[in-house]
């Protein structure tokens, strides 16, 4: 394990610092550590539509001057959580408000050379109440799905780490969906899907808890199958 002996701040701003310091390396060397460490650390947000397509920004990066896709994101204001600030960004670079959010967990993009933590969120029941805000930002707003996505991905027009890694945030959260809320199992998926997501827990353990309860009631897991299809319902577009 890599030991602090001192930081060292290089340069901040009200977003970013950047940190040089002083470390000792497990074969007891002493060095220097360089990273980066964002200081308003914010969510990054997929918006969902009805119809299944993805909400994205093309837009222009000036350290690689060039243009880039990407989800929407952004930084933590004072006084905000990370939910109020997903809200905040989605409506002032889409123009969009959503009516439900789901947690899709954190992602550490480059853990080598950032300490950046970043919670993805996953927004849908979208409603556009207004036009994007941000003077500073230079983007354009797209909508693919989720098929389209993948076929830009492939041919290497989409290689941007930030909307590769929220991507695959979603599709996991997809397949989990199928899994758990297919028709042919609908009480099942409503009851391990529901409180997996409520929970932020993996719906499999879930419903081995719930066969473990079989065993034990007999009866108790008919009585969780059918709250879960009646105070569960499925949702569209995920």
């Amino acid at each position: 394990m890599i030991k602090t002996r001192r930081e060292n701040v290089l340069y901040e701003n009200p977003w970013v610092q950047f940190r040089a310091d002083e470390v000792e390396f497990p074969d007891g060397s002493v060095g220097e550590y360089a990273f980066a460490e964002r200081v308003d650390a914010g969510p990054m947000i997929i918006p969902l539509l009805d119809d299944g397509r993805l909400v994205v920004l093309r837009e222009w990066r000036y350290p690689i001057q060039d243009w880039t896709y990407c989800f929407p994101f952004g930084g933590v204001e004072a006084g905000e959580d990370a939910l109020a600030a997903a809200k905040r960004e989605l409506l002032e670079e889409t123009g969009y408000s959503a009516r439900d959010w789901v947690s899709l967990g954190n992602i550490k993009i480059d853990p080598g050379g950032n300490s950046q933590v970043t919670p993805v969120w996953l927004a849908r029941g979208l409603e556009l109440v207004d036009k994007p805000s941000d003077p500073r930002e230079d983007h354009e707003l797209v909508v693919f799905s989720l098929a389209d996505l993948e076929n830009l991905v492939t041919n290497g027009t989409i290689d941007n780490g930030w909307l590769l890694a929220g991507l695959c945030k979603y599709k996991v959260q997809k397949n989990m969906k199928r899994l758990y809320r297919s028709k042919t199992d609908r009480m099942i998926a409503g009851i391990c899907g529901g409180l997996g997501e409520y929970w932020n827990v993996d719906p499999t353990l879930i419903r081995l808890g719930m066969v473990a309860l079989l065993f034990v009631t007999g009866g108790g897991l008919a009585i969780a199958y059918i709250a879960g299809a009646i105070i569960i319902p499925e949702k569209s577009g995920v």
